[in-house]
């Protein structure tokens, strides 16, 4: 990444449509990282398919009846919901947040949220999770 990079998409091989308007709205929307509730047509039903984005616990990987999936986040009143977890399916980083070393790894690391909140404290504000809500 160099020094004129400005924003970092991550997105899924199995991702197949991305709505025109929802680069430009993770990227103005002034917040760090964002990712947008994506959904997959399953056995003719619409499912939410990025089970790694979740709001639960910070400390340990909730078990799944305590976990809320991005469909499920009870305020959906505003256009972003703050989250414990993220998955890869699709997600936005400002590209500051990778150069103060925040990352997220491949596979699930429970010592992952120390090293966040330690690199959040470099960045003199929380790097607080969020994801886009559909209808926004």
């Amino acid at each position: 990444m160099e020094a004129c990079h400005q924003h970092v998409l991550l997105v899924d091989a199995d991702v197949k449509v991305i709505p025109a308007h929802l680069l430009d709205k993770m990227a103005l929307s002034g917040l760090d990282i964002v990712t947008p509730v994506c959904f997959s047509n399953f056995r003719s039903q619409w499912i939410n398919y990025d089970q790694n984005a979740w709001v639960g616990q910070r400390r340990v990987r909730p078990a799944d009846q305590s976990v809320k999936l991005l469909d499920k986040v009870d305020d959906k009143s505003k256009p972003y919901a703050p989250l414990d977890s993220v998955g890869a399916t699709m997600l936005y980083v400002r590209a500051d947040v990778h150069r103060q070393d925040v990352i997220f790894p491949m596979h699930y690391v429970l010592s992952a949220v120390n090293r966040v909140e330690k690199a959040t404290t470099a960045l003199k504000q929380k790097v607080v999770l969020h994801c886009t809500l559909p209808g926004f």
